[in-house]
């Protein structure tokens, strides 16, 4: 069957890891190549991006558009604007996927016939010293949920899973279509998330597979760069999931969560933002700004993960904020 997976790919500068990228899919995709195509936006690169992609250019499956920057929501809307495939997969430039037998997890996909799949993956943490650490995490067992076992569900599936991010989900095309899904194009964070809450809401089954089938590279935290809009953001893609809890009448605990894990980026943000600062330490102005821009909403202890447990005590407490941005200030140093 022609055109069973789109694969998006935007890329901006990204000539040191795309390669690694678009080799690990065509090596696991191999012999099923006709039934995928490789959408390939490049945003504006001006690092030999745009040289490198032109190689693969002979591929039939390969489809390479070229825009001016005009960020990564804009790139993926312009690639799902082509895209053929039943599915869709979202795949950062600088990722790439594990080995697998990709004719046989097709023929699987089409076999279940399901609007959402979701899968491992391996994270792999850039060290400051130059090491990596990777941690792997996926689904406990294989299951078909219908839209009510899933919204009865939904706190554990996203206990094990990562709920914000895309790369992790195969989308059923006709329900983006359907229902006019996009990115939105002026948020700089968390417009995966709102991206995801706008199509569960409209999704009516989800798979979760125990295949590990990524690794997303994560940089450490203290090579990130600030971002002036992240507080803004975070509280536009919180205000998308307390409505998402409301239409599928969830769990607290899917909200509980997502506010400690919300609140715990927005002070790493705040952190960045201090590090960067060559004057002398200010912790007052630190906790000035946690207390201005993280999430005031209460939470209930007991609903959260364990992993969010210690994150609400690391976060909540001024002692645990004290030594977090002490111990990133000497990873800089």
């Amino acid at each position: 069957m022609k055109n069973i997976l789109s694969i998006i790919i935007p890329t901006y500068n990204n000539a040191d890891t795309i390669t690694h990228c678009l080799d690990s899919i065509i090596n696991s995709f191999h012999d099923c190549i006709e039934n995928i195509e490789i959408i390939v936006v490049n945003d504006g690169s001006d690092d030999g991006t745009e040289e490198l992609l032109k190689k693969y250019n002979e591929l039939s499956c390969f489809n390479l558009i070229i825009e001016k920057n005009m960020g990564v929501s804009s790139a993926r809307n312009l690639g799902l604007s082509v895209a053929n495939g039943k599915y869709v997969w979202f795949i950062d430039a600088d990722d790439k996927i594990s080995f697998f037998n990709g004719e046989a997890f097709l023929e699987k996909v089409m076999m279940l016939n399901a609007e959402l799949y979701i899968f491992g993956f391996k994270k792999i943490y850039n060290l400051s010293n130059g090491k990596k650490r990777k941690v792997e995490e996926k689904n406990s067992y294989s299951k078909i949920y219908t839209k009510r076992t899933f919204a009865e569900n939904f706190p554990n599936i996203f206990e094990e899973n990562e709920f914000n991010v895309l790369w992790n989900k195969l989308y059923k095309k006709s329900v983006i279509d359907n229902n006019d899904i996009s990115f939105v194009t002026d948020m700089r964070s968390g417009e995966d998330a709102v991206f995801n809450c706008d199509y569960v809401v409209n999704c009516n089954s989800i798979v979760t597979m125990t295949d590990v089938l990524i690794e997303y590279s994560i940089r450490n935290t203290v090579n990130k760069n600030y971002n002036r809009a992240y507080s803004k953001d975070t509280k536009r893609m919180l205000s998308k999931m307390i409505a998402l809890t409301e239409d599928l009448n969830l769990k607290k605990s899917f909200l509980s969560n997502k506010i400690i894990e919300t609140n715990k980026g927005i002070i790493d943000n705040i952190f960045i933002k201090y590090l960067n600062f060559n004057d002398k330490f200010d912790f007052k102005n630190i906790i000035d700004n946690i207390d201005t821009e993280t999430l005031g909403y209460k939470v209930n202890f007991m609903d959260l993960s364990k992993k969010n447990k210690f994150k609400y005590i690391f976060f909540n407490t001024k002692i645990g904020i004290y030594l977090r941005y002490r111990l990133l200030k000497v990873r800089r140093t």
